[in-house]
């Protein structure tokens, strides 16, 4: 019997569902509001160059929003976790499909580890690791050229 390569396509399958997609949607709200608190912040200095009128409301209006964003992305991990818990679930649920003709597979580690290398762990914490690149390219692309980011070259 003919193995057949498993694809990267394949595995990107496996994430997408609901809850992949809800956190998608939470994190660009988060980054939405993380802008508006920005612009809150730049409105303050604003309103202290000239004479301090409404810099209270200014600052709850900062505090509001920015608590919202933080509020988004916890959220937003909570539907990472549920799409990585699925990924892993169904990466599973493949692995033993395609080898329940082969149930001396399991036994013999030295012949599982060539057949799947990633049967081990290290699927669940690559499965992990692609969730918190999802956050961190998008938090590089929030700060875009020259921001926080050392290894970004600064525009000058």
């Amino acid at each position: 019997m003919i193995r057949e390569p498993f694809s990267r396509i394949q595995f990107v399958r496996f994430y997408m569902c609901w809850p992949m997609y809800v956190t998608l949607v939470l994190l660009v709200i988060e980054a939405l509001l993380s802008a508006a608190t920005t612009w809150l912040v730049i409105k303050a200095g604003r309103d202290v160059a000239n004479g301090g009128d409404g810099l209270v409301m200014d600052l709850i209006w900062i505090l509001v929003v920015q608590c919202t964003a933080y509020a988004a992305g916890a959220v937003s991990w909570v539907y990472a976790e549920r799409a990585g818990m699925r990924a892993f679930g169904l990466y599973i649920a493949k692995f033993a499909r395609d080898n329940r003709h082969f149930p001396t597979l399991l036994g013999d580690r030295h012949q599982r580890e060539q057949v799947e290398p990633f049967l081990t762990g290290e699927t669940f914490h690559t499965i992990y690791r692609l969730m918190y690149e999802v956050e961190g390219q998008r938090r590089s692309l929030r700060k875009g050229p020259g921001g926080d980011n050392p290894d970004q070259p600064r525009l000058t």
